[in-house]
């Protein structure tokens, strides 16, 4: 694949540590915490930084819920209809961090199924 990655438990057990690298630099850290509510609900939350050339790029901030594949194909293009994300932004990347060679192609098709293809992979890692 394109990226190299690293997944490590951290903490008391209840956090995960997933970094992706990419030509050897460090292009995402995610932490993934999963905590229990009063009532013994089991959140998943899950904060994510962005790397470019060794450049700090985005932040983000997640909680997340559990659901099965058809759920999360539905949710997910109905989401991608409802913000008018065109279907050449989706699930395809090109990109240049360094900002010089090589432009680095993930080769996938913009769409649906370039998701699809990207998802399904990462699930048999």
């Amino acid at each position: 694949g394109v990226f190299d990655t690293t997944t490590e438990l951290v903490g008391a057990g209840n956090a995960l540590l997933y970094q992706v690298y990419l030509m050897g630099k460090l292009f995402q850290s995610q932490l993934t915490t999963l905590t229990s509510d009063a009532d013994g609900t089991v959140r998943r939350t899950r904060s994510a930084q962005g790397f470019a050339g060794g450049l700090p790029r985005y932040q983000s901030f997640y909680r997340e819920r559990k659901v099965d594949r058809e759920e999360f194909y539905a949710t997910m293009i109905s989401t991608l209809a409802e913000y008018g994300v065109l279907k050449s932004d989706t699930c395809t990347w090109i990109d240049n961090p360094a900002r010089n060679p090589p432009v680095i192609d993930t080769g996938l098709q913009p769409g649906i199924t370039g998701c699809e293809t990207h998802l399904e992979e990462s699930f048999d890692l």
